[in-house]
């Protein structure tokens, strides 16, 4: 194991990514791939060894010190053996090892990485479980990239199954195309047809958000202190993570029949499994009635979201190209979505109101006035400051979501078919996060919640019950 030798030093981090590489907020994305088949082990390696210096330069590089302690990207030799990890099977009779696969992902997500090398790891489970013969966790560190920079790479990285040479496909989205979104949030007041109410409300809902988020960033304003939202440094603590799978096309048929987006129709389903999930985990002897237990409630789900101009995916190459309009690297933020609380007889009334609470979103200005905050704050302040009141404003919220679209196809990793996969990230100061994405004709959404504060296996099962309510009512 030889010590990475320097090449060249690369750009400086961006103002988003130096916010998410400080003590006070570290975040990590945990992808975990179930494949139909053992992985070879040496294959594997490989094959990452000979294609991982050339596929992105940032899973070469290490963050280091240059003047007045500005952080840059160097670029290093990379040395496999540090980054691909193959542990030995658990002892026991058992023929499947699911808690085992389930442990062990928990305790890698809790772990720290070592920040003298590139940020990224490979862990080969070849270790049977009742849903795979074999998973593949990659560990990689937020500043290296978002969501939608994993995901880009994950198009570079893998194939199509069934026929290689051609190209991955992924479903376009139902809501607006994501240029025309990006041009509502810059220029709600530019456009000449716009009517006199619509101004008025969307300086309204701007004004509100604006406020709204200083004061989350400074611990002004938080929501309920029920007992799911855990302690202060929740995020240090042991996790544990639950699965659940919709099936996209019903999703799709909820969404066409209420004219909501997919993304609606998910918000819609959390927002009331979570209310079943509380109703559940608050009921007691004093407070047995539902709408007694939810009674003056706040909760409110963080909603990360992709910041960037065209929503679109791109292979690496050419998000790193100096026009893109889809840059690799931290192009996220957050708007905060209040959880709707209720017993109305219409269990659509859920997804209505995701709906209209994403109509709202996007006649204001606030989220991106918020974000350029925060990176004013990082580039021209301190990024320790930036993190602080990026860490406080999750803090104060109940749960954090992200959602993804993924391939229509099924997809092989250097020969090994993927049966499913999913991703979650570590590090956020909640007790709650829900990560949601697409494969081929499902949906899977991944809870991680913290021991003792999250039953992630009953909130699962909530919020599945909660969809298959929602679209019975309609079939009825």
């Amino acid at each position: 194991m030889g010590v990475e030798s320097e090449r060249e030093v690369l750009e400086p981090l961006s103002p988003i990514t130096l916010s998410l590489s400080t003590p006070k907020l570290t975040l990590y994305i945990i992808s975990v791939f179930e494949s139909e088949i053992p992985f070879n082990v040496d294959t594997l390696k490989s094959w990452i060894t000979q294609i991982m210096d050339c596929l992105n330069p940032r899973f070469c590089c290490t963050m280091v010190e240059k003047d007045r302690g500005e952080l840059r990207w160097k670029r290093v030799n990379l040395n496999i053996d540090d980054h691909f990890i193959v542990p030995k099977p658990p002892n026991g009779d058992s023929d499947t090892h699911d808690q085992h696969v389930k442990q062990y992902i928990c305790d890698v997500s809790l772990k720290p990485l070592p920040m003298d090398r590139p940020l990224w790891e490979f862990h080969v489970l070849n270790w049977k479980t009742t849903c795979s013969p074999a998973t593949l966790v990659v560990k990689v560190h937020h500043s290296v990239g978002d969501g939608v920079s994993m995901m880009s790479f994950l198009l570079d990285l893998a194939k199509r199954a069934d026929d290689p040479t051609k190209p991955i496909s992924f479903p376009t989205s139902s809501s607006a195309s994501g240029k025309a979104q990006f041009k509502n949030f810059r220029n709600v007041f530019s456009s000449v047809s716009s009517r006199i109410g619509g101004l008025v409300s969307g300086a309204w809902y701007s004004a509100i958000d604006v406020v709204d988020g200083l004061a989350r960033s400074k611990l002004w304003v938080q929501d309920s202190n029920i007992p799911m939202r855990g302690p202060p440094g929740v995020e240090k603590l042991p996790v544990r993570i639950s699965q659940a799978t919709m099936d996209l096309k019903e999703i799709k048929m909820v969404g066409k029949k209420l004219n909501a987006t997919v993304n609606d129709v998910l918000l819609g389903a959390i927002s009331y499994g979570l209310q079943k999930y509380l109703q559940l985990s608050l009921s007691n002897e004093r407070y047995k009635d539902p709408s007694v237990i939810l009674e003056g409630l706040k909760v409110t789900s963080l909603v990360f979201f992709n910041a960037r101009e065209d929503k679109g995916l791109q292979k690496p190459e050419m998000m790193f190209t100096s026009n893109s309009k889809a840059p690799w690297g931290n192009r996220i933020y957050f708007f905060l979505r209040p959880i709707p609380f209720g017993m109305p007889k219409d269990p659509t009334y859920f997804v209505k109101q995701a709906s209209s609470s994403t109509k709202r979103s996007k006649s204001s200005l606030g989220v991106l006035l918020g974000r350029k905050f925060l990176v004013f704050k990082a580039r021209y302040r301190d990024p320790e400051v930036a993190a602080s009141s990026f860490y406080n404003s999750m803090s104060s919220t109940t749960l954090a979501l992200s959602n993804m679209v993924g391939p229509k196809e099924k997809i092989a990793i250097e020969g090994h078919p993927i049966k499913d996969f999913s991703f979650f990230v570590t590090g956020i100061p909640l007790s709650l996060f829900l990560s949601v994405v697409s494969y081929m004709d499902h949906v899977n959404l991944r809870a991680t919640g913290t021991k003792g504060y999250v039953d992630t296996e009953t909130l699962c099962r909530c919020i599945t019950e909660a969809f298959q309510e929602i679209k019975d009512s309609l079939v009825s």
